[in-house]
């Protein structure tokens, strides 16, 4: 592949490694990429190459394994110059039976797993549907537009960096349920400036609202012995675990 093209690439392995698409390090302009129906699985090496151009990608009815679950990494981490995702749609054939897409948002098949919600999408307000218990690490990262998230009590862990740099995001609602917050999951959310969390939260990971500037309250809905059974961890560089 040349720079400086336009591409809709076709893959047709049942198993893509590095070593399949080693030109694909070079391949910046690819636009779309369509996954037949007879891959299965992604692996970690591919999900770790980058298509900065990527704008579009179609699931065919067989993709079942993303190597480590790096589906950010896949799909998501299609930077532009200006270093910022700039991924627009996502279509997951109907016969898949392990990925499914709502609303241009990519869920595992029975909806238990939020893995993306693309940096392109323009809608400010999102609910996060009722039965989603985990949101995958990265899964809102670099989202410009977003600005009020709402969580329903299904959910019981936020991933890691999931609304990393959602430089526009303000008000986050949860519910009664969540128990985990891994690390930097509201990072780079300069706008966010209140947060409330409940009772049944159990731990809250490394530098959760790192360079929240404006964050000035964060209220914990439960009584203070149950405040001292969270698991908080802090580092700025070896680290630190503690109630």
């Amino acid at each position: 592949y040349i720079d400086g093209s336009e591409h809709t690439q076709v893959l047709s392995a049942e198993t893509l490694k590095v070593a399949d698409i080693e030109t694909w390090f070079t391949a910046s302009s690819i636009k779309e990429i369509e996954i037949p129906d007879n891959v299965v699985t992604l692996e970690e090496s591919f999900c770790q190459s980058s298509f900065s151009a990527l704008q579009k990608i179609s699931i065919g009815k067989n993709l079942k394994n993303i190597t480590g679950n790096k589906i950010y990494y896949s799909f998501g981490n299609a930077y532009n110059p200006d270093n910022r995702s700039i991924l627009e749609t996502i279509i997951v054939d109907e016969r898949n039976e392990y990925f499914e897409v709502i609303d241009n948002v990519l869920f595992s098949e029975n909806l238990e797993t939020l893995y993306l919600y693309p940096a392109q999408k323009t809608s400010t307000n999102y609910t996060i549907p009722n039965g989603v218990k985990y949101i995958n690490q990265y899964a809102f990262s670099d989202n410009f537009y977003i600005n009020t998230i709402e969580f329903p009590s299904s959910i019981v862990k936020i991933g890691n960096s999931t609304f990393q740099s959602c430089i526009n995001l303000e008000k986050v609602t949860t519910n009664n349920g969540l128990q985990k917050i891994e690390a930097l999951a509201f990072g780079n959310c300069p706008k966010l400036k209140n947060l409330n969390i409940h009772k049944s939260i159990l731990e809250i990971g490394n530098n959760v609202f790192n360079n929240c500037n404006e964050l000035v309250s964060i209220v914990f809905e439960g009584t203070i012995e149950e405040c001292k059974t969270i698991n908080i961890y802090y580092h700025e560089y070896y680290g630190y675990a503690g109630k």
